[in-house]
């Protein structure tokens, strides 16, 4: 499960859809947040990017704007609150054990069954980010 965080700078442009779209390609991550974007609407940045949900707290003057984008597949936010400066959201991930798993030195194989864990984990959202694994 890959996250990137982003202080953005309030780039809104070509440029950093550009780079954006690579960072996104290259690492593939389940989430990602964009701090400090000086946008009021993410929704077509969201689709853009090929996340499939978002939450967003939008600019308030000349200040904020942070959307967390995520594909419902992999991970599911539930307790969201949104405010001003911060979001907060309770993560849920959503992964199924791979067919092999190295453990002590040795290859284990799986059944071909899917098995789903959910492991929960906190995080905030803001001008600094606190969370636990």
């Amino acid at each position: 499960m890959n996250f990137i965080i982003w202080n953005t700078r309030e780039e809104n442009n070509n440029c950093f859809m550009r780079h954006c779209k690579a960072l996104v390609s290259i690492h593939k991550p389940s989430m990602l947040v964009l701090l400090k974007t000086k946008m009021t609407d993410h929704s077509k940045l969201t689709e853009d990017l090929g996340f499939n949900s978002h939450t967003q707290s939008a600019v308030e003057g000349f200040s904020g704007g942070i959307i967390i984008m995520w594909k419902e597949d992999i991970i599911k936010l539930d307790n969201i609150s949104v405010m001003s400066q911060c979001i907060h959201a309770m993560v849920k991930k959503l992964a199924k054990l791979p067919r092999r798993l190295a453990h002590r030195g040795t290859l284990t194989k799986y059944s071909r069954q899917k098995i789903n864990l959910e492991a929960d984990e906190s995080i905030i959202i803001g001008p600094t980010i606190f969370g636990n694994a």
